[in-house]
Parts: structure tokens; sequence; C-alpha cells
């Protein structure tokens, strides 16, 4: 009695063809199974890739925006452009800084209140 290198059964070989087609079965499955890993390896180093790339994207962004926006003090007074306004009411809005985060973000508020968003 043989016994099947892949799955571990045993098999009686009726002629030389069946060994043959059982043999070639066999090696089918190797190659199957080499190629699967190899595909899986394959996705895993590109993943690993992709997460570097985004890591040194995002500090390359981060480098750029410390660049342009350069950190504030505590109580500087800031322009806030843009904000839903009436005809005759100022074209920006003016806030303090009033702390800073854990997150190196700016609380801003006016005299009144703190602002929640911009």
């Amino acid at each position: 009695m043989n016994k099947c290198f892949i799955c571990k059964s045993m098999y009686v070989p009726m002629c030389i063809l069946n060994a043959i087609n059982h043999f070639m079965l066999n090696m089918v499955l190797i190659w199957i199974c080499h190629f699967a890993n190899l595909a899986i390896k394959k996705q895993l180093i590109d993943r690993r890739g992709c997460k570097q790339r985004l890591e040194r994207q995002a500090d390359k962004m981060l480098t750029q925006s410390q660049y342009k926006f350069p950190p504030v003090y505590i109580g500087v007074l800031i322009k806030i452009p843009e904000v839903c306004h009436g005809d005759l009411a100022p074209r920006n809005v003016l806030a303090n800084t009033i702390e800073k985060t854990d997150q190196d973000l700016y609380i801003l508020g006016t005299k009144n209140v703190k602002l929640k968003r911009l």
C-alpha cells in the first residue's frame, strides 16, 4: 500500500496509468500550494509597503503644515475668514487662542464664548 504525500490517505495503484495520474495530481497540488503561498507573501509585502508609504506621506504633510503654520502663542488674536455673516456684518471674525490641547491643536474663542468649530 502506498500513501499519498499530500492528503496522507492510502491508495492502491490499479495500474501504472493510475499511479502516474495520482503522482501528477500530487505535483499539481504542490505547485498550487506553492503559488498560493507566494501570492499571500506578496500581498503581505505590498501591505507593509503601503503602510510605510502612508506613514512617510503623513510625516511629509505634518512637516509642511508645521512650516506653513508656525506655532501660535496663547492670547494672540487670529483672523478667521469665510464665516457666514449678514450684509452689514464684518467680513472676518477675530478670535483669541485660549489654550493648546494635547494633539497640538488650539482652542479659539471670542470675549464671550469658546468656538466649537470653524
